[in-house]
């Protein structure tokens, strides 16, 4: 199993942030990436939860 350090989440967490934007910003017209949207939101939410 991969450890990570805080300063490693905290870094993948606002690139997950971002990403999440670009994509929801995007799937106003369409649903292609709904799937992604949902992968991204659950990892966010692990490291948040894990972040606490």
């Amino acid at each position: 199993m991969i450890k990570f350090t805080g300063i490693e989440l905290i870094d993948m967490q606002v690139a997950i942030q971002y990403r999440l934007e670009t994509l929801k910003e995007l799937n106003k017209d369409s649903n292609v990436w709904d799937s992604d949207i949902e992968h991204l939101t659950s990892a966010l939410y692990k490291i948040n939860e894990y972040l606490k």
